[in-house]
């Protein structure tokens, strides 16, 4: 048995930290992330709370969040991610840059538009798969 919704907080652009979640469907899948504009997880579960009462925890399709606007300052130095993996490990500034350009410059492209939960698998290996059509090649392969 799984909770009804779990949360994890964001910083957003305007450096403050917001609780988002992710909400499970009728079959099970994991669906979201929504924002709660809660800056406390307290009051984060007590908005999910509210609604759930309402029928509401899973919002109307046309509000789902694109990878792009998810990703958006995803790997700033002072995203809530980026600082929660430098406190378990190391984390240089070279490889934050790296993923960073890579996010923007390979993936962003490919899944921007695209709501998050309507990637798929699928999309996901043919946006792998497509590598040596763009020319980029496995380093210790060479292919």
């Amino acid at each position: 048995m799984r909770n009804d919704f779990t949360m994890f907080k964001r910083a957003v652009p305007s450096g403050a930290k917001v609780v988002y979640y992710y909400a499970y469907d009728e079959n099970g899948k994991r669906r979201g992330p929504w924002t709660t504009k809660c800056l406390t997880v307290t009051e984060a579960r007590n908005y999910c709370h509210r609604l759930i009462r309402k029928g509401a925890l899973i919002p109307d399709q046309k509000k789902m969040m694109t990878f792009s606007e998810f990703a958006d300052g995803f790997w700033e130095p002072d995203s809530a991610y980026v600082k929660e993996q430098r406190s378990r490990k190391e984390f240089t500034d070279r490889y934050i840059i790296i993923s960073r350009q890579l996010a923007v410059n390979q993936i962003t492209p490919f899944f921007g538009k695209i709501a998050l939960d309507k990637i798929s698998a699928e999309d996901v290996n043919k946006w792998l798969l497509g590598f040596s059509g763009r020319g980029i090649k496995d380093k210790k392969t060479g292919g």
